[in-house]
């Protein structure tokens, strides 16, 4: 099946995802270990295939029962004694066996935690402790793990059990489904981004489906620094977030506080119609940038902030950033307050994979971000502006 088969049409798991009835409180790992467990009860084929990655092809089930977000039998209640998933069944040969599965997404790799589930099992039993983590940064950690003798243990990146899942010929449409869901939200292998296509997007060159297909591209990178990264860098201020919203020529990760202060946009900016900005050098292709969006008409005397914002300036030049601020020369658009960028292709490598394009964008951002919200004056004076409350957010 095609790559755009696999996407299309209504998908169960991005609706859930979308609308999950209490956003604080139930945590990414937990809706993707019920997704693909949900996923593993209709699909026999991606069972066979699941337990072949976690077993390294060791066993072959006869039956299996999954049991999620349940206190290890033999643990006090400790929050830590509860994996994501456990697996409990008999293989073709009639032999016991128990898995025990933690998946991570936003959260660390927790090497108590392993600890912990490992000396869990039972005597009698074929005995496997999995990881599955979504940071590629992990991935030294989550091998650091020696399980005690009788227990084997293997960890892999939620890409690599997509590229298990995809190899399956005939896939079920719920596996299908959740394969599509696994590429939307950035846990499938992906393209980097290459020159050519941003600097067609830059200058206008892209055709219709290229432009829609680069857009598509920056959204997921938006997804996976979203999900898979650190960022302590960016206050607590900024105490929520969108994921990745493109629109208004940005496509961007968007960290607000509701009523009060600016939008803090990180992210890319490919078209400068409604910015009014001009893109850096658009035969170089599109630009990374973070930018500070405030509506100007409920923010009409912003020089503190301005001047304050203006403070930052020199040491942002420092890392390569090129700042403007609301009416600066250049700057058509009130909206926006501040906006530090570089060209994005000096940020990455046309060569490099996506991961390691994604890993310099999130330095870049991280770096900038550190910068700017280095005096404690900032969000100070950032708290002064009102909020988006009332219009659109642009």
């Amino acid at each position: 099946m095609s790559e755009n088969d696999l996407s299309a049409g209504p998908n169960v798991f991005r609706a859930l995802f979308s609308y999950r009835p209490r956003e604080t409180t139930t945590a990414e790992e937990n809706f993707l270990t019920e997704a693909l467990v949900y996923t593993l009860r209709k699909s026999p084929s991606a069972t066979r295939a699941w337990v072949r990655l976690i077993t390294r092809n060791q066993l072959e089930p006869q039956s299996i029962r999954w049991d999620t977000q349940s206190l290890l039998e033999s643990s006090e209640d400790d929050p830590l004694s509860i994996p994501d998933l456990q697996a409990y069944g008999t293989t073709t040969e009639g032999k016991v066996f128990k898995f025990i599965c933690e998946h991570k997404w936003k959260a660390q790799v927790s090497l108590p935690q392993l600890e912990k589930y490992s000396k869990s099992f039972g005597k009698g039993e074929v005995r496997h402790l999995a990881l599955l983590y979504a940071n590629d940064r992990d991935r030294a950690l989550a091998s650091q793990f020696n399980p005690p003798p009788g227990i084997s243990y293997g960890c892999w990146k939620w890409d690599e059990v997509f590229s298990v899942l995809s190899a399956i010929a005939e896939p079920e449409p719920m596996l299908q489904e959740f394969l599509a869901f696994l590429r939307e939200v950035g846990l499938s292998p992906g393209q980097p981004i290459a020159k050519k296509e941003s600097v067609e997007c830059a200058q206008g060159m892209a055709e219709f489906e290229n432009r829609k297909a680069f857009r598509k591209k920056l959204l997921r990178y938006c997804k996976k620094l979203a999900h898979e990264f650190d960022w302590n860098c960016v206050p607590s201020f900024f105490e929520n977030q969108f994921d990745g919203r493109d629109s208004y020529g940005r496509c961007a990760i968007v960290r607000y506080r509701d009523g009060i202060g600016p939008h803090l946009a990180l992210g890319f900016y490919y078209d400068v119609s409604d910015h009014k900005l001009a893109l850096l050098n658009p035969r170089e292709g599109i630009d990374l940038k973070i930018r500070l969006i405030a509506r100007p008409n409920r923010n009409r005397f912003v020089e503190p902030v301005l001047a304050c914002l203006r403070s930052r300036i020199p040491e942002l030049n420092r890392r390569h950033a090129t700042v403007h601020l609301r009416s600066d020369p250049g700057n058509g658009n009130d909206h926006t307050l501040f906006i530090a960028r570089r060209i994005l292709s000096e940020v990455i490598n046309d060569g490099q994979t996506e991961i390691q394009q994604i890993e310099n964008i999130y330095g870049q951002l991280r770096d900038w971000c550190s910068a700017l919200f280095a005096d404690d004056s900032v969000i100070e004076n950032l708290k002064t502006i009102k909020g988006h409350s009332g219009g659109k957010k642009r």
